[in-house]
């Protein structure tokens, strides 16, 4: 018996992994010991997964696992980026949005993955892969276990300035429209650190917070729950706040672009307005902001002068 087990471990020796509290392999910490012994397995499985689904495999362990720091040193990095194709970064980055790894997208854009070429398949499978319960609520919700766009587009853009649909063709890439998409995603689905992230990524950076203060807002209209619809209230509040603090740091830069901003059509946004998307919101903290005042002011001073003739 003890012959026949040392042979069993001889044939399977690349799998074994040894831990040691004192080794500088591990250094103590038995998790990647386990995570070690773990990607040993997806290796040599007999699977025949070749050296670049094998990669793949290991940072969706990093992901599941937390093991962030891990990834970076062993699995992408400048040494080893050159073993990745697009497509595995393209699979991996659809991964990260998917479990909600923030630090794992960043490093995935950092070595050159790109959500503009993640495609109209990818965005579905995000949202098929969320429970309905889970996101946020919708006023007529079916039966079905799954939320769609469509659902939560009717749901919470009534005047359908933004649900123009996305190609039909599911393997094209998203393009410019990505970020936007993958940015309401977050927020459909209740991912709010994620949509924070994906705000900062946006071309419309003074637009897309007003959006999601917007979403959310009315999100806690529909709640039934108290802790719920607070909840909806405060993450309305961070977004709302968040677009005051761009707008004002524009006004403090550069006070005629930050006015011109105010006016401007958000292009990435079906070309809404962010006065008229604040106005209709309520957004009370933006338009509380310095730079809105100063708008107003010049308004109400045109109005004096038209009046009076000055």
């Amino acid at each position: 018996m003890k012959h026949e087990l040392c042979e069993v471990l001889y044939r399977r020796k690349q799998q074994v992994v040894i831990f040691e509290f004192n080794s500088e392999r591990h250094r103590g910490n038995l998790e990647d010991a386990i995570l070690e012994a773990v990607f040993n397995t997806t290796n040599f499985s007999g699977d025949h997964l070749d050296e670049q689904q094998c990669r793949v495999s290991q940072l969706k362990l990093a992901m599941s696992w937390q093991k962030f720091g891990y990834a970076q040193k062993h699995i992408l990095n400048d040494t080893t980026i050159s073993k990745w194709t697009e497509d595995n970064l393209c699979q991996a980055l659809a991964d990260g949005l998917e479990r909600d790894s923030i630090d794992f997208l960043e490093l995935l854009i950092e070595y050159g993955a790109s959500l503009e070429k993640l495609t109209v398949n990818n965005l579905e499978q995000l949202y098929a892969s969320c429970d309905i319960d889970n996101g946020l609520p919708l006023k007529n919700k079916s039966n079905e276990a799954l939320a769609t766009r469509n659902a939560y587009y009717s749901c919470y853009f009534l005047d359908q300035s933004h649900s123009n649909p996305i190609t039909s063709d599911k393997n094209k890439p998203l393009g410019q429209n990505a970020v936007r998409e993958f940015f309401l995603w977050a927020i459909f689905v209740d991912r709010f650190e994620l949509a924070k992230y994906l705000c900062s990524k946006t071309w419309n950076q003074s637009v897309a917070p007003l959006i999601a203060a917007k979403i959310y807002r009315l999100a806690s209209t529909i709640a039934r729950h108290s802790e719920s619809k607070a909840r909806y209230k405060n993450n309305a509040l961070q977004f709302e706040i968040y677009a005051k603090s761009i707008i004002d740091r524009c006004f403090d830069s550069d006070e005629y672009f930050a006015l011109d901003l105010l006016k401007q059509p958000a292009v990435a946004f079906h070309n809404i307005v962010p006065l008229y998307l604040a106005e209709q919101t309520k957004c009370r903290a933006f338009l509380a902001s310095k730079c809105v005042q100063k708008y107003l002011e010049q308004k109400w001073l045109i109005l004096f002068l038209r009046i009076n003739r000055i």
